[in-house]
């Protein structure tokens, strides 16, 4: 059950925005973190991912509000909202990349101890994939930020964060599909 709520969180950490907002991102680290309370009795690594999540949660719910206002607001938002907003979005970015590393740890340690290869693969190509998003998209970030005018005719080169980071979020729901399928019942 815990590797359901832990699929489900993966699953919300999609970011589907709907007008301004996206709401979802809240919603995956809420369950990451029910998920983490209970799996931190197999193993303490997650004692360091629920201490991550209580960080990442509040930086969440910020973005949410400041999205929330841009909504409101619209076209009228105050001077300071970009700023703001970039900054707590690259937060949020950083603060799922913490949470990311660690639950990786844990879920490598319970493939370890489950006797299952697969999970500590997993794990490997998981990070692996997640610091590519990461690179990427603070690269991306920081030139459209200073010299945008640098994308001109490569406007193609935008999307690639976007699309490695949602393929490195395909793979962390395969991997707690995994850990829900092959874990049995009384381990998870």
């Amino acid at each position: 059950m815990r590797s359901l709520w832990l699929l489900i969180g993966f699953l919300l950490m999609f970011s589907f925005p709907l007008g301004e907002i996206t709401v979802l991102p809240l919603g995956g680290f809420a369950l990451i973190l029910f998920a983490t309370l209970r799996m931190k009795q197999m193993e303490k690594a997650f004692v360091r991912v629920e201490r991550a999540l209580y960080v990442a949660i509040p930086i969440a719910a910020t973005l949410l509000a400041l999205q929330i206002y841009k909504t409101v607001a619209g076209e009228t938002a105050a001077v300071w909202y970009s700023a703001v907003y970039t900054t707590v979005h690259i937060l949020c970015e950083l603060a799922e990349a913490a949470v990311m590393a660690l639950l990786y740890i844990g879920i490598k340690i319970i493939g370890i101890n489950a006797d299952i290869p697969q999970l500590e693969k997993q794990c490997g190509r998981n990070m692996t994939l997640m610091a590519a998003y990461f690179i990427s998209e603070i690269f991306i970030t920081v030139m459209r930020l200073t010299v945008p005018e640098s994308f001109i005719g490569f406007e193609v080169v935008l999307v690639y964060p976007f699309a490695i980071g949602y393929i490195w979020r395909a793979m962390n729901v395969w991997t707690a599909y995994t850990m829900l399928t092959k874990l049995t019942v009384t381990k998870c």
